[in-house]
C-alpha cells in the first residue's frame, strides 16, 4: 500500500517548515493588483505579481494582507513621501514575512514599503513610455494641430463632482469682457483602476458628438493630488496625441509632468490656469481684430487720398492734352497743304511745259484746264477750312464725354469706399463698451480707481464711484451682502 498522508497532517508539516526555513523578514519588489480593504476591520487584502519583461504575462503571484495596525502608516507614508494612493499598479519595494496557514494556505504578510522604490519605479515607467511615445512619433503630434480662431465651444473632460470644475466655468465664462464660451462637459473617473477607460471613453464621445468643438479640455478639478497614475497611462496619452482636435490640460500637479501633458497640444498646472489662458487666446484675437480694423482703416483712407491726387492730375492736364492734340492737329494740316500746293505746282509747271512745247494750239485748252485745277484745288482747301472747326468740335465733345465718364467712376468708387468705411465704423461703435453702459449697466470703482467686482472687496462707509452711460454718481456703502450657490458666488452691495 502506498504511504500517504492527511491534508491537515501535510499542512501542518508544510507550516512547521516554512516557519524554520523562513523565519526572517524579506524585501521583496513586486506590483499590487485586486487591493481591497475590509471596511469592519481596516485590513488590507491584495496580490502582489511580478510580469515578464513584455509587460504583458504574469511571471509570479501570491496573496498579501497588511494588517490594520500597519495598513493606517503604510498608506500615510505612500501618500507623503510617493504622493501616491495604495492602489492596484503600484510598484512597490515589501519588507514581508511568509505566512502559511492550513485553513487558508500561503500569504505574504506585508510590514514595510520603501516608498523611495516606488518613486523610482514610477519615473523609470514614465520615462519609457515617453521614450516609446517619441518613437512613434507621438509627442509632437497633437501639438501640429493650430489652435482655432476664434475659440468658443469647449469639450470638457473632468469628473462631475470635482470642485475644480466650478473655478473652471467661473474664470472662463465669468471674464472680464464678457467673451462667450460654450463648455460641454463630458464625464470621467480621473483617478482608480478605471480612469483610464473613463478618460478614453470620454474621447470617443467627443469624436462622435455632433458638435463643432474647437478644442477638448482635461482638467483634474479638486481632486486629491495623490494619484497621477492614470494620467501616465500610456493609452490616454496615445489617445490624447491621435486626437483631431487640439487638447489642453490642466492636471493640477505643480511638480511632476505625465505623459498626458507630454502630449497634450498646451499643458498648464490647474484648471484655472486653461480657462485663464483660453481667455487671454481670446483677448489677443479681440487686439489683433482690433489692429487688423485699424490698418483697414488707414489702407482705405490712403487709397482714396491716392485715387483722389490721380484725378486732380487727369483733370488738370485735360486742358493741356486738348490743346497739344489741337496744335497736332494743325501741324498736320498744314504739311498736308504745303505738300498738296508742291505737287500742284509741280504739275502746273510741268503741264505748262508739254502746253507750250506742245504749241499755241493747246494753249487755250491748257489755260482752261489750269483754270478748272485752280478752282478744283480752291474748292478742296475751302472745304478742308470748313471743315476742321466741326473735327475740333468733334474732339473737344469727344473729351468731355471721357472727361464726364471718369468724373462719375470716380465719384461711384469713392460713394462705395465711404459706404464700406461706415459699415466698418459702425461694427467698431457696436463693440464699443459704452453702449454696454446704455442698457443699464453700471462700473463701480473705488476712490483707488480699482474696478469693484466683489463685495467683499468694499467696507461700510467706503465711497464709490459709479459710471453710468450718462455720467457717473458717487455713493457710500451702507452694508455688504455675499449670497452663494452651487457653482458660483454672487455679490452685491447695498449704496446710498
Amino acid at each position: 500500500m502506498v504511504k500517504h498522508y492527511s491534508l491537515s497532517r501535510f499542512a501542518a508539516s508544510l507550516e512547521k517548515c516554512i516557519e524554520v526555513n523562513f523565519s526572517g523578514n524579506y524585501w521583496v519588489h513586486a506590483e499590487t493588483i485586486d487591493v481591497k480593504v475590509h471596511v469592519a476591520t481596516g485590513h488590507c487584502y491584495l496580490e502582489l505579481i511580478e510580469k515578464e519583461p513584455d509587460g504583458n504575462r504574469i511571471k509570479a503571484r501570491m496573496r498579501a494582507v497588511i494588517w490594520a495596525s500597519r495598513y493606517s502608516y503604510i498608506k500615510q507614508r505612500i501618500a507623503t513621501e510617493a504622493e501616491r494612493s495604495f492602489d492596484s499598479g503600484l510598484a512597490i519595494l515589501a519588507l514581508i514575512k511568509v505566512r502559511f496557514s492550513p485553513q487558508y494556505g500561503l500569504s505574504l504578510e506585508i510590514i514595510d514599503i520603501d516608498p523611495a522604490y516606488t518613486i523610482g519605479e514610477v519615473a523609470r515607467r514614465r520615462k519609457e513610455l515617453a521614450d516609446r511615445l517619441r518613437t512613434e512619433g507621438l509627442i509632437e503630434r497633437n501639438k501640429q494641430l493650430p489652435l482655432p480662431h476664434p475659440i468658443k465651444t469647449i469639450a470638457l473632460i473632468t469628473s462631475d463632482t470635482a470642485a475644480g470644475f466650478g473655478d473652471f466655468k467661473e474664470h472662463l465664462l465669468r471674464n472680464g469682457r464678457s467673451y462667450p464660451f460654450a463648455v460641454v462637459m463630458f464625464s470621467a473617473l480621473m483617478q482608480g483602476e478605471n480612469a483610464e477607460k473613463s478618460v478614453i471613453a470620454a474621447l470617443e464621445r467627443i469624436k462622435k458628438s455632433n458638435i463643432p468643438f474647437d478644442v477638448v479640455a482635461l482638467v483634474r478639478g479638486g481632486g486629491a493630488e495623490l494619484d497621477l497614475s492614470a494620467f501616465d497611462s500610456y493609452e490616454i496619452a496615445k489617445a490624447i496625441a491621435l486626437f483631431p482636435l487640439p487638447v489642453l490640460t490642466g492636471i493640477g500637479h505643480q511638480r511632476d509632468t505625465t505623459l498626458c501633458d507630454m502630449v497634450a497640444g498646451k499643458s498648464l498646472k490647474t484648471p484655472t490656469a486653461v480657462a485663464d489662458f483660453l481667455v487671454s487666446y481670446r483677448e489677443s484675437e479681440y487686439l489683433d481684430l482690433l489692429a487688423q480694423t485699424d490698418r483697414f482703416r488707414k489702407e482705405v483712407k490712403r487709397a482714396m487720398e491716392h485715387h483722389e491726387l490721380l484725378l486732380q492730375k487727369s483733370v488738370q492736364s485735360l486742358p493741356m492734352q486738348l490743346v497739344a492734340r489741337i496744335h497736332a492737329e494743325k501741324m498736320r494740316l498744314s504739311s498736308a497743304c504745303q505738300h498738296f500746293s508742291y505737287v500742284c505746282r509741280s504739275c502746273t509747271a510741268a503741264e505748262h511745259r508739254y502746253l507750250e512745247g506742245s504749241g499755241q494750239r493747246f494753249a487755250q485748252v491748257l489755260r482752261q484746264a489750269i483754270q478748272s485745277e485752280q478752282h478744283h484745288l480752291e474748292a478742296q482747301c475751302l472745304r478742308l477750312t470748313l471743315r476742321l472747326p466741326l473735327y475740333k468740335r468733334e474732339r473737344e465733345e469727344e473729351l468731355k464725354r471721357m472727361n464726364k465718364a471718369l468724373c462719375d467712376t470716380l465719384k461711384r468708387e469713392r460713394l462705395k469706399r465711404n459706404q464700406a468705411l461706415s459699415e466698418v465704423e459702425r461694427i467698431i461703435g457696436l463693440m464699443d463698451p459704452l453702449n454696454t453702459l446704455k442698457r443699464g449697466y453700471s462700473i463701480v470703482t473705488k476712490a483707488s480707481g480699482e474696478v469693484l467686482k466683489s463685495a467683499s472687496d468694499v467696507q461700510e462707509g467706503e465711497v464709490l464711484t459709479i459710471r453710468l452711460s450718462a455720467g457717473s454718481a458717487e455713493a457710500a456703502v451702507l452694508r455688504t451682502t455675499e449670497e452663494k450657490n452651487k457653482k458660483a458666488k454672487k455679490s452685491s452691495s447695498a449704496v446710498e
